[in-house]
């Protein structure tokens, strides 16, 4: 598989959900639904261009003067 970075999309959810689920993370589904509708987060996803592939993610937001 060739791995690659490209914005999330809504049918990523649940292949992000199951990445936070096998982690030490406390994001819920709830909470990674809530960042698709900000207009202040771009969500990248690692991993070929078919949704359920997806082996890892970010969830960036600018909030002046940081990033």
């Amino acid at each position: 598989m060739t791995i690659t970075i490209r914005p999330a999309i809504q049918e990523d959810i649940p292949a992000i959900v199951n990445i936070e689920y096998n982690t030490l993370s406390s994001w819920n589904e709830a909470q990674i639904a809530a960042e698709f509708i900000r207009l202040d987060s771009i969500i990248l996803v690692a991993g070929d261009h078919h949704p359920t592939t997806a082996i890892g993610w970010s969830c960036l937001r600018h909030v002046a003067p940081e990033a």
